[in-house]
C-alpha cells in the first residue's frame, strides 16, 4: 500500500510540474470497520480518490486523478488484506486513472460562451440511453467498477430558450461499434417543457423524450418516450396532474415499459439496484422494467396531517398514506408479485401475481435527539404487521472527533416497497469510519 501512495503522490508532483501552475488536490476518502451479526469477522475497507486540479493557461483547467478503492472480489476485510485495488484488470480497459483538460469561453469571436471537455467524460444526459463516464460507478462480476472513457463533452449551450449538450466518445464502452455521438435538449420551448436525449451507437439512434404542457391553469399534461432506435416499440409514460380543487392534487398516468428494451444497451444506468441481497439504489431502469398498467393518486391536507392515497394497477397495490414531518403510517393492500420478470415472453416482460390478497400496515418514525453525553443523534424506527410483526431501529452519531457511528437492528426483512428484491438485513450491524470530501 506504502508503494501505491508514494507512486500516486510522486505522479501528482509530476504531473503538477508540468502543469508549472498553482495546484489544488480534490478527492474522497473513506475508511470504515463493521460488525455483523452473520459474519464471523469484522469488516475493513478502505476507498481513496484523489484529483490534481490546476489552472493551464487562460481559463484553462486541468484535471489528472486516480482511484484506489477495495477489490470486493477478494476480500471484504481489506484492512486485513493490507493492499487497496486498482480495479479489475481483466476486463481490457483502464478504470482507475482519468484526466481532461476543461475551459469556458467562445469557439468564435462572437459567440457565445461554451464549456468545452476534451479527455475523460462522464455524461448524465439520461440513466435509459446516456449515463456511463469516469465518475460513474458500476458493478459487475463482484466488483465496483469505474471505466474511463476517453470523447469530448460540450456544456452550457444556449440555443435560444432551450439548454443543449452534446458528447463524442472515442473509447467505447461497446468495442465493436462505432465511436458514439449524442446530444441533450432542455428547455421551454413556446409553452412546452422539453427533455430530450439522443445517441448514435451504431446505425441505431437510441432516445429518451419527456415534453409537458399546461393548455389551462392548473393542468398539467406529460409524456415520456423511451426506445433504443431498434426495436420496434418502445417505452412510454403518459400522464395528467390537476391541482384545480383546493386542498388537493390529482393525478393518473399510464405506462408500458413491457417490450424487452436495454437489457445489453451499454449506455444506460448499469448500477444495479441489488446486490447479493442488499439494497444499492433505486436505479429507474429496473424500477419500471416490465411494468404495464395504470396509477392513480391524490393528496390533501387536513388538521395538519398530510394524506395521501395511490392506486397501481401495474404492481396490484393500493395504498393508504396518513404523516406528519416526522413520522409515518401507510395501509397498504396487493397481490403479491410472484416472479415472470426475469425472461421476455413474445417481446415483453410479464409479471405474475399472486390471487390472494394481502394486506400490511407500516409505521415509520424518525427524530434528532442527545443521549446522554451524544449530542444530536439521528434516530428512525420502523414497524411492520403482516403475515408477521417486523421491528427495526437505526441511530447515527457523529462524534466531535469526526468519527461517524451507525448502528441498525433488525428483527427480520422488512418487505415494505421492497419489489426489487432487496433484502434488510436481519440482526445487528454496527459501523464506525471517517467519510471525507476534500
Amino acid at each position: 500500500m506504502k508503494k501505491i501512495i508514494l507512486g500516486l503522490f510522486l505522479s501528482l508532483t509530476l504531473a503538477g510540474a508540468a502543469f508549472a501552475a498553482p495546484v489544488e488536490v480534490k478527492g474522497f476518502f473513506g475508511t470504515e470497520i463493521g460488525y455483523l451479526t452473520d459474519q464471523d469477522n469484522p469488516l475493513g475497507t478502505t476507498y481513496l480518490q484523489l484529483g490534481l486540479e490546476s489552472k493551464l493557461q487562460g481559463n484553462v483547467t486541468g484535471v489528472y486523478g486516480a482511484r484506489f478503492y477495495s477489490d470486493e472480489s477478494e476480500t471484504l476485510s481489506d484492512w486485513y488484506n493490507g493492499e487497496l485495488s486498482f480495479g479489475d484488470v481483466d476486463y481490457g480497459y483502464d478504470n482507475t486513472y482519468y484526466a481532461y483538460a476543461q475551459s469556458t469561453g467562445s469557439l468564435w469571436e462572437g459567440a457565445a460562451p461554451v464549456k468545452l471537455t476534451l479527455g475523460s467524460v462522464d455524461v448524465k444526459y439520461s440513466p435509459f440511453v446516456a449515463w456511463f463516464g469516469y465518475d460513474t460507478r458500476e458493478y459487475d462480476n463482484g466488483s465496483w467498477l469505474y471505466e474511463n472513457i476517453n470523447g469530448v463533452a460540450l456544456d452550457d449551450v444556449k440555443l435560444g430558450p432551450i439548454g443543449a449538450r452534446a458528447f463524442y466518445v472515442f473509447d467505447k464502452k461497446d468495442p465493436e461499434a462505432d465511436n458514439t455521438l449524442g446530444v441533450n435538449f432542455k428547455g421551454d420551448f413556446d409553452d412546452i417543457k422539453l427533455d430530450a436525449t439522443f445517441v448514435k451507437l451504431g446505425e441505431p439512434v437510441a432516445y429518451d423524450l419527456t415534453a409537458s404542457v399546461s393548455p389551462v391553469q392548473d393542468l398539467d399534461l406529460s409524456g415520456q418516450f423511451i426506445g433504443n432506435g431498434d426495436a420496434p416499440d418502445g417505452w412510454y409514460n403518459l400522464s395528467v396532474n390537476y391541482a384545480g380543487v383546493p386542498g388537493w392534487k390529482l393525478g393518473a398516468s399510464y405506462r408500458d415499459f413491457s417490450p424487452a428494451l436495454f437489457d445489453d444497451y451499454a449506455y444506460r444506468d448499469q448500477t444495479p439496484s441489488v446486490v447479493d441481497g442488499s439494497f444499492v439504489v433505486p436505479n429507474p431502469y429496473d424500477l419500471n422494467k416490465g411494468v404495464n398498467g395504470l396509477n392513480l393518486s391524490a393528496s390533501t391536507s387536513l388538521a395538519g396531517f398530510d394524506l395521501s392515497g395511490a392506486y397501481d394497477s401495474a404492481v396490484h397495490s393500493t395504498q393508504v398514506i396518513i404523516s406528519q414531518s416526522n413520522w409515518s403510517a401507510k395501509l397498504k393492500v396487493f397481490n403479491p408479485l410472484i416472479g415472470g420478470t426475469a425472461a421476455p415472453v413474445d417481446g415483453k416482460y410479464q409479471f405474475q401475481f399472486s390471487d390472494e390478497v394481502k394486506g400490511r400496515v407500516v409505521l415509520r418514525g424518525n427524530v434528532t435527539s442527545d443521549i446522554l453525553a451524544l449530542k444530536n443523534v439521528e434516530l428512525e424506527g420502523v414497524a411492520e404487521f403482516a403475515d408477521q410483526a417486523v421491528f427495526g431501529a437505526s441511530a447515527k452519531y457523529t462524534a466531535p472527533i469526526g468519527l461517524d457511528f451507525i448502528a441498525k437492528y433488525y428483527t427480520d426483512d422488512v418487505k415494505d416497497d421492497n419489489g426489487l428484491g432487496w433484502i434488510q438485513s436481519k440482526g445487528l450491524a454496527l459501523f464506525a469510519g471517517y467519510y471525507l470530501n476534500f
